[in-house]
């Protein structure tokens, strides 16, 4: 399963566990309403209530992060298969506009790294080219010396 189908696939578990629990009947099935009662309050332990996007890491019991993985989304956001999904997993523009932002300043940011490193290895090729020929002219010096003295 690709990752950018995560935040989806627990968007539509949410939504049919809680369909289960409206229409399990606790009188005529009340082992069943039990076992979904207890199934959602585990499935919103572990990914809370509902799907929204936060940049900050929130961890639960034994250190385990609660709700969906920030790269979880922006595999969502630009995958093209299911971008088109998120708009249904995350109703509220003020989420989509917010997860846009941190994908573009990340990219941004990405790109910046690698020009910095672009530039550094040019200046240390640069400088290694200038040490090549600093030594190819000392040898050179030296040739000339040995040449005149024999």
């Amino acid at each position: 399963m690709n990752i950018s189908l995560v935040p989806l696939a627990v968007h539509h578990l949410h939504i049919e566990l809680e369909v289960c629990q409206v229409i399990a009947d606790p009188a005529t099935e009340a082992d069943l309403s039990i076992l979904i009662d207890k199934m959602l309050e585990d499935f919103n332990s572990r990914w809370r209530d509902a799907c929204y996007y936060t940049p900050i890491t929130t961890r639960g019991a034994r250190n385990c992060q609660l709700g969906i993985s920030i790269y979880h989304f922006w595999a969502m956001l630009l995958d093209p298969h299911s971008k088109k999904n998120i708009a249904r997993v995350l109703p509220h523009e003020i989420n989509r506009e917010r997860l846009w932002k941190d994908v573009e300043s990340a990219c941004v940011e990405k790109a910046r790294i690698d020009f910095q490193n672009t530039e550094r290895e040019k200046e240390m090729a640069w400088q290694a080219s200038s040490q090549s020929l600093m030594k190819k002219w000392k040898i050179g010096l030296l040739l000339m010396k040995l040449e005149n003295t024999s």
